[in-house]
């Protein structure tokens, strides 16, 4: 996903967060590398997904327990933890999934559509030898 994103002259993100960036006039803009920015999105995200995924378990776990174990804790190895687990995670691989494929198209329209300085812009902010003026 965001890791493997190119900035405009083939820099992946993770070398673009370490080096110089790829968008100094935005950088300097905007205050913050759009690369950077659109990176702690999708890390951002994907806590929250995992966040939620593992409270939906936790609720789940608790419906079972209240329903049909007399409001115990299911056992360390009663099947229905087991059964629970896996369903859990074959939910949070489709729901990565559907991210994976939405943050893409997500940080490809933030680059190219908003975090992108119109031209007059960028002439305004560059020096004549091609430094960013601060």
């Amino acid at each position: 996903m965001a890791e493997d994103a190119a900035g405009p002259d083939g820099q992946d993100v993770k070398e673009a967060t370490a080096a110089p960036s790829p968008y100094p006039l935005e950088e300097e803009f905007f205050g913050v590398c759009p690369l950077r920015f659109v990176d702690e999105v999708f890390n951002c995200v994907d806590d929250y997904l995992a966040d939620g995924v593992d409270e939906v378990e936790k609720a789940i776990s608790k419906a079972i327990e209240a329903k049909s174990n007399g409001g115990k804790p299911l056992a360390e190895f009663d099947p229905r933890r087991h059964q629970l687990k896996d369903m859990n995670d074959e939910m949070h691989a489709l729901l990565q999934r559907a991210f994976d494929g939405s943050i893409d198209m997500f940080e490809m329209y933030v680059l190219r559509n908003i975090l992108i300085l119109p031209e007059e812009v960028k002439e305004q902010l560059q020096a004549p030898d091609g430094e960013v003026r601060s």
